[in-house]
């Protein structure tokens, strides 16, 4: 993305060329829905794509399909200060009598987004330093937007409501915001991004036009890869596969730091899921002690790393190439887990994973998490 500028163009966007053109077109044909919801991983493309079409519906003079970069409006999005868009995310109380609103931390999402384009709610939970304290958007943020919204548009033709991580909004506050997605006023137009979409309130995800992100291709990752880092072929390639068609997890392995520590919990993780193979309760109920004392963001990035390890024993079961990036040292304990793969079990392995995932997320506890994914999977092998 454009170094500076807090907000993207849609030429910066990776693999979303289908999705970008669909977009376009919504505002050539004047059918713009009022309620959109891009729909992506962490760390995808989804929240870069609403900020893009967020620059490019304010944008005055768009040219060649983007936004034109020098207009009023659109060097207002280069700092996200555009007096017609309100960024709405999850906050922290400082107390029970606190009534927060993203205003009072736009300049820490502001901060954030300058250095992560792609950030993760661990991101934003650091930028918030709200240690211990779960994010989340109260009915004072649906109170602020109303009495914003009563009034008339400052200088454009729409009025944009961006809101990251909608599936963390509190009941009442989803709640008051419906009365608004129901009966928007004039020109407004609801830009939601979330990793979590079965956890929005229903009767607000009804009337969500939704937009899924596509995994970008391989090749892209490692072009752009090479471009912007020089790095050689073979490592570009090596790095782009185990994104799994996620840059921002492309771009953390290429940390040097990280690349390590990546390979540290990916032999963890392959050990983890060993477990239920071996079916020893007392093993299990060890490990989910163990892993209760992690925190919570490292106990979530251990199941995506999990969901990493399937991919590559599934893999090896049709003869494909992706173990041949899986380091040495664990290419045998993957293939032990592929072993015990069949067909039938990938999906739901992935998807009792992606169940635990989404309870860690609520605040369950993580060792009754882990334990009830350990056993869930040690049954599965077992047939039951």
């Amino acid at each position: 993305m454009t170094e500076g500028r807090l907000t993207p163009f849609f030429r910066d966007i990776l693999g979303q060329d289908t999705l970008i053109e669909r977009l376009r077109e919504y505002i050539v044909d004047e059918n713009t829905p009022h309620a959109l919801l891009f729909v992506d991983k962490e760390g995808g493309e989804a929240l870069p794509l609403a900020l893009a079409f967020t620059r490019y519906l304010q944008c005055e003079s768009p040219s060649e399909g983007d936004s034109c970069g020098r207009c009023r409006a659109c060097l207002q999005m280069d700092t996200l200060a555009h007096p017609d868009v309100f960024p709405i995310f999850p906050v922290t109380k400082a107390d029970s009598n606190d009534k927060p609103t993203s205003v009072d931390r736009l300049s820490d999402f502001r901060s954030m987004l300058s250095k992560e384009k792609r950030p993760l709610f661990s991101d934003w939970k650091t930028a918030l330093r709200s240690e211990n304290r779960q994010p989340q958007m109260y009915i004072s943020e649906a109170e602020y937007l109303q009495h914003k919204l009563s009034y008339k548009s400052f200088q454009s033709k729409y009025r944009i409501v961006l809101v990251w991580l909608p599936e963390l909004m509190n009941t009442p506050c989803a709640n008051t915001l419906l009365k608004l997605i129901e009966e928007p006023p004039p020109g407004v137009i609801f830009l939601m991004v979330s990793t979590n979409p079965s956890a929005i309130l229903p009767t607000i995800y009804s009337r969500l036009q939704r937009i899924r992100t596509a995994t970008i291709p391989q090749n892209k990752i490692e072009r752009y890869l090479s471009d912007h880092f020089g790095i050689s072929s073979s490592a570009a390639t090596e790095v782009s596969h185990l994104s799994q068609g996620n840059l921002r997890k492309a771009l953390d392995l290429l940390r040097t730091e990280n690349e390590g520590d990546y390979f540290s919990k990916f032999r963890e993780a392959s050990r983890i899921l060993y477990l239920p193979i071996k079916g020893d309760p007392k093993l299990i109920k060890e490990k989910a002690e163990e892993l209760h004392k992690l925190q919570r963001s490292e106990a979530i990035e251990l199941l995506d790393i999990m969901l990493d390890v399937i991919r590559e024993a599934n893999s090896t079961i049709y003869g494909e190439p992706g173990c041949q990036y899986t380091r040495s040292e664990d290419k045998e304990l993957v293939q032990q887990i592929a072993n015990f793969q069949t067909l039938g079990m990938i999906p739901k392995m992935m998807e009792h994973i992606m169940t635990a995932r989404a309870e860690l997320s609520q605040n369950v506890m993580l060792k009754i998490v882990y334990f009830d994914l350990l056993v869930t999977l040690s049954l599965l092998f077992r047939g039951k």
